[in-house]
């Protein structure tokens, strides 16, 4: 089975064919600014477990498996390349962005608006906070300290 005979389905459900450099750039921005770590041996490790129907929450998970496994005492920065791939996982479930746009963040304001409306929140939150309040709360929130923490510190949140 070669890469053009691959299909990828998307959260929409899409069928597209895989796109080996999309995920290559995934990787390089997972592994940017991370020294000790290899962007070839994250691809490498998960390179032969994709699969024609393979689903892009699927790729994401495999692509953290392999860099997490190549977390050791010899080379502990793959631990930041996992918990940034698992962090654009998240992203895409919380907030509904793609990697590649994982540093633009919707307002607070929207993001309860939006989970009331799925069911997630209560709608009591808008009797106890004003719209005033959420934007205030809304400037305290540093996301970049979301790059601080290790894949096994963002997963127990997870968790």
């Amino acid at each position: 089975m070669n890469q053009t005979d691959i299909k990828v389905v998307k959260s929409s459900g899409e069928r597209v064919d895989i796109n080996l450099e999309k995920i290559h750039r995934m990787v390089e921005k997972s592994c940017r600014h991370i020294t000790g770590v290899s962007e070839s041996l994250v691809e490498m490790n998960s390179g032969l477990q994709f699969f024609d129907g393979i689903t892009t929450k699927e790729i994401q998970q495999i692509l953290i498996r392999s860099a997490s496994d190549l977390i050791s005492l010899d080379h502990p920065n793959y631990q930041f390349v996992s918990e940034r791939l698992l962090l654009f996982l998240i992203q895409k479930q919380v907030f509904n962005t793609k990697w590649k746009d994982s540093e633009i963040y919707p307002p607070l304001g929207d993001l309860i608006d939006r989970n009331i409306k799925l069911g997630v929140y209560d709608d009591v939150l808008k009797y106890y906070y004003t719209d005033e309040d959420i934007a205030k709360i809304n400037t305290f929130i540093r996301h970049s300290r979301d790059l601080d923490f290790t894949y096994a510190g963002l997963q127990q949140v997870v968790d």
